[in-house]
């Protein structure tokens, strides 16, 4: 039996229990995609770059002959083959090796600095290699880091796998409800409550995550922070306005 009322502005909404219990099976399975990303973050993702920074930070500038993928820092001379500018100012670069042997490289840098945005095709450069990674360039004594070169930036990678173990906690819940009790449903998150929920806790974990990375903050404070200033934004989403009234029939 349908149950028909009134939420925030919208006239007569129907909620069919069938439907109501289709799409919280839906959500269930749903929830496992950011369960599983939230897994990798920190299992996988964080781990390996922690361990490529220490790697990294660690290595010696090389002293033998060029052999593919030298655990060491080795500056050869470069010749750029492409620049690619985008509107958000960021550069896509190719460049080439111009002694034996000859290898292609491919970065980017995130924005313009006192390389990049200077760079055109056919300009002599310096190039920074490591474990087959184009780290940086150089042109006289002005230098500049790529995207390639591991960074120690734990804390953005942090909401990253937080975000997404509070969206499978909220899908869950929401698909667990509307499974079991899909009449009652309606009175649970209606609609936009969920949408405005993963939009404004996204929101949250971006800050924290730009926050943390600026201060430096231990990337073990991301999580509860994140958690801290969600409750509020949270209690407030669901308190915006008064509980749709509904007829049931």
């Amino acid at each position: 039996m349908p149950v028909t009322g009134t939420a925030w502005g919208k006239t007569k909404r129907q909620f069919s229990a069938r439907r109501a219990r289709v799409r919280g099976a839906l959500l269930v399975l749903l929830a496992g995609a950011p369960a599983a990303l939230a897994w990798v973050v920190f299992t996988v993702w964080m781990p390996s770059s922690a361990d490529e920074y220490a790697a990294y930070r660690a290595t010696s500038v090389c002293d033998g002959p060029v052999r593919a993928g030298d655990d060491c820092l080795r500056d050869v001379p470069m010749r750029v083959d492409k620049v690619k500018r985008h509107r958000k100012g960021s550069r896509d670069m190719t460049a080439t090796t111009t002694e034996a042997p000859f290898w292609t490289y491919e970065t980017s840098f995130g924005a313009d600095g006192p390389l990049a945005d200077g760079l055109h095709k056919g300009d002599e450069i310096t190039g920074t290699t490591w474990r087959d990674h184009l780290v940086g360039i150089a042109k006289g004594e002005v230098r500049q880091h790529t995207t390639d070169e591991p960074r120690d930036e734990p804390q953005p990678q942090a909401a990253i796998g937080t975000y997404d173990a509070l969206l499978a906690g909220l899908l869950l819940t929401i698909g667990t409800v509307r499974l079991v009790r899909p009449r009652k449903h309606p009175r649970f998150l209606p609609s936009p409550y969920p949408r405005r929920l993963a939009l404004s806790v996204g929101a949250v974990s971006g800050v924290v995550g730009i926050v943390g990375l600026a201060t430096r903050m231990p990337w073990w404070l991301t999580p509860p922070l994140i958690v801290l200033v969600s409750a509020p934004v949270v209690h407030l989403i669901l308190n915006w306005t008064d509980e749709p009234k509904l007829e049931l029939t």
